[in-house]
């Protein structure tokens, strides 16, 4: 039932992005996106109460490494080794979803916009993830100083929101696994010293 459901709504958010490519957010609609999945309208609603709701989910699923890693190991011990090779894994699989990093980025734009039920659902989502990224580093390093894990979950997260900018302006070369490699890289190197250094001093 559980495997049905998510190939439905997987599905859906398919077609949700072929429409906002198409048609952009303001002109894509829960009937377009229903025509598109061809499925009917009212199937549509009974997974999602409105298009916020599902772009919302879209985002959340496609883009925030944290929400994954944070409840597949929810009932797990967190070292810095697994989180390390969780973040590298879903790192790459980011930098490989270029569509759903344009819609991440409209949304975006579309929140800012103004304070509408999305905007504050978009806020209060994007602050349950960094929350969760700061109890994923908290966890890993046994930092009891959790706001140095905010600012750690904070930084990690600009910087891809920053790659995901520039890739989708082509500023940098969409299939150059170099940059995820280079990101890798400095927050496995960096992070520990740096936490080290913190505790010394």
């Amino acid at each position: 039932m559980n495997e049905q459901k998510n190939t439905t709504k997987t599905q859906i958010k398919q077609a949700a992005i072929r429409q906002i490519e198409k048609f952009g957010i303001d002109k894509t609609s829960m009937r377009s996106i229903a025509a598109e999945a061809n499925m009917t309208t009212g199937a549509i609603y009974y997974y999602y109460k409105n298009k916020q709701d599902l772009f919302a989910e879209i985002v959340t699923d496609s883009i925030h490494f944290a929400h994954r890693i944070f409840h597949e190991n929810k009932n797990e011990k967190i070292t810095v080794d697994s989180l390390f090779s969780d973040v590298e894994k879903e790192v790459r699989i980011r930098f490989k979803r270029l569509q759903e990093e344009k819609l991440y980025l409209l949304l975006l734009s579309d929140a800012m916009k103004c304070d509408s039920e999305f905007s504050q659902k978009y806020t209060s989502g994007l602050k349950s993830i960094l929350d969760q990224a700061a109890t994923l580093f908290a966890s890993a390093f046994a930092l009891d100083d959790r706001k140095l894990a905010e600012q750690f979950a904070s930084i990690f997260m600009a910087t891809l929101d920053g790659f995901a900018i520039q890739q989708v302006l082509h500023a940098i070369p969409k299939d150059d696994t170099s940059y995820a490699d280079t990101i890798l890289d400095f927050f496995t190197t960096c992070v520990p010293y740096y936490i080290e250094k913190h505790r010394e001093s």
